[in-house]
Order: structure tokens, then sequence, then C-alpha cells
């Protein structure tokens, strides 16, 4: 049960966390190297997933599941306390200040009458409710079908991050070969038969393989 109420207080603070983090990113960098920073922002994530995973393994091992919420959230001051103490300039407006309900409102009317939009959501959407199978099982799949511990799971995540970093130094060259349509695709497909090769094919050595190719998608 503490485990439990850990866990969704770590998420709580993700989620106000992420958006905060990402709603800087157009102050921090000019316009026109607004995607390489987000390409860089995914080198250090994935960066940090593939070396994270062992770490928190080994954490575990000595140290116990406490230990690792507690690094885990004390990492969270290393964002808070930068954005608390950043004094970006104000921006006057002859507008009254918006409330939260009226803005949420505002989005949707905005989504509703942007096809593009509602196509990116939709896409997503369908693409996350599925993908999230993969991350929501893994932890039954490598205790309980592969035989693993906390270090064996945490190694299957690194082969996601370590497979995604290599991938951003040729992700240049594939944006200009491949449009964005066909790049989506092809990752869709790749992902499934990756979640595909875990669920029948239960050999540790595969199950490497198949989260590295997840890593790629």
């Amino acid at each position: 049960m503490v485990i439990l109420v850990l866990t969704f207080a770590l998420g709580l603070g993700a989620a106000m966390m992420a958006p905060t983090w990402q709603a800087i990113q157009p102050e921090l960098v000019p316009r026109q190297e607004f995607s390489q920073a987000i390409s860089l922002g995914a080198v250090q994530f994935n960066l940090a997933r593939a070396v994270g995973p062992a770490l928190g393994g080994l954490v575990v091992a000595i140290a116990g599941p406490g230990a690792v919420f507690l690094i885990n959230a004390a990492s969270f001051l290393a964002v808070a306390i930068p954005i608390y103490r950043w004094r970006r300039p104000a921006e006057e407006s002859a507008l009254p200040p918006e409330h939260v309900t009226a803005a949420i409102w505002s989005g949707i009317r905005y989504v509703r009458n942007a096809p593009g939009i509602r196509a990116v959501l939709v896409r997503a959407s369908v693409f996350i409710f599925f993908a999230s199978a993969l991350w929501a099982l893994l932890p039954l799949l490598a205790r309980d079908q592969l035989g693993l511990g906390s270090g064996g799971y945490g190694l299957l995540l690194g082969c996601v991050g370590v497979v995604s970093v290599l991938e951003a130094t040729v992700l240049p060259s594939l944006r200009r070969r491949f449009s964005q349509d066909t790049a989506v695709a092809a990752a869709t497909a790749l992902l499934a038969v990756a979640i595909a090769v875990l669920a029948y094919l239960h050999n540790v050595g595969l199950a490497g393989a198949s989260m590295a190719a997840g890593g790629v998608a």
C-alpha cells in the first residue's frame, strides 16, 4: 500500500513538472533551434533511461525500493528550484486574465476546428493506448516469465535507452529521407512486432532485442 501511494505521488509530481518544463523550452532557445532542442531533450531523457534503470536496480538490491523512491523524489528539486528562482520578464497584456475553465474550453474549441490537430491527437492517443501495455506489463514479464530480478528488469529498460540515444545521432538524416507519416507508420509497426515477440517468446535475449526495437520505435 505504501509503494502504491509513493508511486502515485511521484506520478503526480511528474505530471505537474512535465508541462511546465515543456512550456518554458521555447523561451530558452531561439525559434530556429527549437527542433534541435527537442531532440537534445529526448537524448538526455533516453540517456537517463539507459543508465537509470540499472542504477535503480542496484539501489533496490542494496537498500530496498524505499531508497529509490526517496532519490527519485529528491531529483525533482533539481528542476523545481531553478524554475522557482527563475525571474522571467513579465509580459504586459491589455486582456483580462483567463480562468482555467475558460482556457480549457478555448482549447477544445480550437481542436474542434483544427483537423490537423485532431488527426495528431487521435493518432497519438491510439498509439499510446496500446504502447502503454508494454510498460504496464513489463515488470510482470521480467519477473514471472523471464525469472529476472530488479537488476535484470533495469537492464531491459536500459536496452531501450541505449538504442534511443544511438538513434538520435541519425535522426536528422532520417527526417530528410522519410516523411513524418512514413516514420510514424514504420515506428508503429516496429513497436507492434516488438510487443508481439515479448508476448509469445519468453527468452531473455529476444526480450532485450525486442526492447531495443521498442527504443527505435
